[in-house]
């Protein structure tokens, strides 16, 4: 391990791994792309089905996984429920190109923690990873308050002066 000077230790954070999981290459090596030249994160494999990604998951052992949900044979929701059956503590994001607020229900419902539309930026998408790393739960910003309501859970989102809190009874 590295020293100070002085002799003590210095601990050096350990980059995220994450996996990823889409049917078309060119977003698996984009993806990769924006994980390898963003400090912080190690992209640490890639699966292009439901299938592959529920072997990988285990081999791996990725910190976080980003699942595409429109795949061939097992779709992501199949795949992200017996992912997370098998490694609950696995943090996963869906990414997909279906704006749904009942997608994002069911994929919530199904062990997901993340909800990323592909035409969100690469800062959304890191922005996803992070939160969920940190036990959040992280829904596009690009749905807007009514996603949170329909789902009935707290989503994060901006903080609430008093005075709405108190009329909001929140």
């Amino acid at each position: 391990m590295p020293q100070h000077g002085n002799g003590d230790e210095v601990a050096i954070p350990r980059a995220q791994r994450v996996l990823v999981v889409d049917d078309h290459a060119i977003l698996r090596r984009g993806l990769r792309g924006l994980l390898e030249l963003s400090p912080g994160w190690e992209w640490c494999g890639e699966a292009d089905s439901g299938e592959a990604s529920i072997l990988a998951a285990p081999e791996l052992i990725p910190d976080v996984m980003i699942m595409d949900v429109s795949m061939p044979g097992i779709g992501g929701i199949a795949a992200t429920r017996a992912i997370h059956a098998a490694l609950s503590q696995l943090k996963i994001v869906l990414h997909t190109l279906h704006k749904s607020a009942e997608l994002v229900r069911i994929g919530l419902a199904a062990g997901a923690t993340g909800y990323v539309v592909k035409t969100d930026s690469e800062e959304q998408m890191l922005a996803a990873l992070e939160a969920v790393l940190r036990g959040e739960v992280y829904v596009t910003p690009s749905f807007g308050p009514e996603v949170t309501a329909m789902l009935g859970k707290k989503l994060p989102a901006k903080k609430r002066a008093p005075r709405e809190k108190d009329i909001r009874g929140q």
